[in-house]
């Protein structure tokens, strides 16, 4: 699967998930896929997990 599909599928359901009140933790896995394939691409806090650079690459606040 591309990067960007990817980036899309996690970020989508965390967007659901949220929404609906469920756990919000995605699957580290794809997220460290991602930035593998797409190295450093968002700015965020020190120390900030994969999660939290992915969402807010994509514009969101967790």
């Amino acid at each position: 699967m591309s990067v960007v599909a990817s980036l899309e599928v996690l970020v989508h359901t965390w967007d659901l998930t949220r929404a609906t009140g469920g756990a919000e933790p995605l699957d580290p896995g794809p997220i460290a896929e991602v930035h593998a394939a797409a190295g450093p691409y968002a700015a965020a806090p020190a120390g900030a997990d994969g999660q939290t650079l992915l969402l807010r690459f994509a514009g969101r606040r967790p």
